[in-house]
């Protein structure tokens, strides 16, 4: 088996990057998991978190908005709404969005069509905050 897998992420913009990876966790809509060379083949939904890419402090660390995952044996694709690499976010940016998307979120009721949205923003930056914190 490979010691390593390609992982790669995309926003609707732009590659974010292509590298090998050893392990990745990745925020998944039925809970959090983890991916190593060799893994069983799956596709999946995300849902805001972070993507710690490595392990330890070594580890590569984002806030993701959500999209989506396809796990193959030796490679992983992240397709992401957003994200934002830890070392690019900073204390008062991140309190900032958290601080927006509750005022967002505070209008709205549970069932209100852009509630759920709303809620998914708040998320994302609550992992902004969370990751420089």
């Amino acid at each position: 088996m490979a010691a390593t897998f390609e992982l790669e992420m995309v926003t609707p913009e732009r590659l974010l990057f292509t590298q090998a990876a050893k392990i990745v966790t990745v925020p998944g809509q039925e809970g959090v998991f983890g991916v190593m060379p060799g893994h069983t083949r799956f596709l999946t939904a995300l849902r805001p978190g972070p993507v710690i890419i490595g392990e330890g402090d070594q580890a590569i660390r984002y806030a993701v908005a959500g999209g989506y995952a396809e796990v193959l044996p030796e490679r992983v694709t992240l397709l992401v709404d957003q994200a934002l690499e830890q070392s690019r976010i900073t204390l008062e940016a991140a309190q900032k969005m958290v601080q927006t998307a509750e005022m967002a979120l505070g209008g709205l009721s549970q069932e209100h069509p852009d509630y759920a949205r709303a809620q998914a923003n708040l998320d994302y930056a609550q992992t902004c905050l969370n990751l420089v914190r």
